[in-house]
């Protein structure tokens, strides 16, 4: 019988996981920050908020790549990452490093078996005129959205909030696949340079147009400890924080301090 993990041993496990890739990242010489309410949770909490179950980071593009080709070519004991165009039936598009002595099965999704992991978010660059910005934002929206379709499981087709151009829109995407959808994605996110561009942000998933940040933001890094240990943040953190949660340092009211996420978690 498959052993079940708790949320605090989840933790730890991701803990460990996150000191595997820090010094995987320095041995490819790859810059990362934590990001999300990971990185939130440094900031407010030192470690992570008391009601979340997951660590997110974020790195540049070129960084993001980089590490992408590192770890195909080394391969490392207890880990392995999952992006769709390396990880046959993997469906999202960004990646994740995962924890292979536990299974992960996500539900509300199609149904992929991974371990427990840490996601590793592009940072691209976005144009600085509004409406520009706007315009090429709401591309890359209609192929998340389409994803987002793909994603969800047969059962739920016949539901009647399935109006005709959702029901279109559903059998549209299922029969695009993830594969397509994902490169026009990366495609669309990938426009404009980062680099050249004076702001950025993970625009392929997670927040949007309020993750979106001056460049300058990621000019400087600073360690904040975030459990036992401290892990680069940028240094502009303020800006990115503001952007996502407003008041961050403020606490959501009670009946908001729960987990997002829905899984059966086991050790193999």
């Amino acid at each position: 019988m498959k052993q079940k993990i708790s949320l605090e041993e989840m933790k730890q496990i991701e803990l460990e996981l996150l000191k595997k890739i820090d010094k995987i990242c320095k041995e490819a010489n790859v810059q990362y920050y934590l990001a999300g309410g990971t990185l939130l949770g440094a900031v407010r909490h030192q470690g992570f908020i008391p009601w979340d179950d997951d660590i997110d980071l974020i790195m540049k593009r070129r960084d993001y790549e980089k590490l992408k080709e590192y770890m195909k070519n080394h391969e490392k004991k207890g880990i392995q990452l999952l992006s769709y165009d390396i990880t046959e039936g993997y469906y999202y598009p960004f990646m994740k490093i995962v924890d292979t002595t536990t299974v992960l099965i996500e539900h509300n999704v199609k149904p992929y078996s991974m371990g427990v992991y840490i996601d590793i978010f592009p940072i691209d660059g976005f144009p600085s005129n509004k409406f520009i910005g706007k315009l090429h934002f709401s591309k890359i929206m209609f192929y998340r959205k389409s994803l987002s379709m793909y994603q969800v499981p047969e059962f739920h087709t016949n539901m009647r909030y399935f109006k005709f151009l959702k029901k279109w829109w559903f059998q549209w995407s299922q029969k695009k696949g993830y594969k397509y959808l994902i490169q026009h994605i990366e495609k669309l996110a990938t426009k404009y340079e980062y680099e050249d561009s004076k702001l950025g942000g993970c625009v392929v998933h997670g927040y949007g147009l309020p993750e979106i940040v001056s460049t300058d933001s990621y000019k400087g890094t600073i360690y904040l400890p975030f459990e036992d240990e401290k892990f680069p943040c940028q240094k502009g953190y303020d800006e990115y924080l503001t952007g996502l949660y407003g008041d961050y340092m403020k606490l959501p009211p009670k009946e908001k301090q729960v987990t997002h996420h829905h899984y059966d978690l086991y050790r193999k």
